[in-house]
């Protein structure tokens, strides 16, 4: 009974801890975020050119990997290039959120995940040790913003 009162006075957080799990629970969508964090904007045939990978084989895949973090709300849409009334490009950043979780949780050197970026990807940083300390603290500080 204790369970279930905690687990609905506290749905709404639960949910999103659910959601930001399956985002971060891939290391491609980790590697985006790290591409986002460090150079700011980038575009699907960015993305695929960065991370040296097959365009035709990857693109469903990687546009699948960005709808989850955007959903995570870890990620969103910076600008959209149009020709004319299709839509030729979209770009995205990471949300205020990701910042703030990636800022708090992974404050030093980040070379473990960096590790399975291909070589010469231009991504700098730091690595990202004592992974679980503030964990519960940043996330309802990214709640209640």
């Amino acid at each position: 009974m204790v369970v279930l009162n905690v687990l609905s006075n506290h749905a709404k957080e639960d949910f999103y801890l659910e959601t930001l799990a399956k985002a971060l629970g891939n290391r491609t969508r980790r590697l985006i975020l790290w591409l986002l964090s460090d150079l700011g904007e980038m575009g699907l045939s960015q993305l695929i050119k960065t991370l040296k990978l097959s365009r035709e084989k990857h693109k469903p895949l990687l546009h699948y990997h960005l709808k989850l973090l955007e959903k995570a709300g870890l990620i969103e849409v910076s600008r959209v290039e149009k020709k004319g009334m299709i839509v030729s490009a979209k770009y995205y950043r990471l949300t205020s959120k990701a910042k703030l979780l990636l800022k708090g949780l992974f404050a030093e050197d980040y070379e473990e995940e960096r590790r399975w970026l291909p070589v010469n990807c231009p991504v700098d940083g730091n690595s990202r040790d004592n992974v679980g300390k503030r964990i519960f603290s940043l996330i309802t500080q990214i709640l209640h913003k």
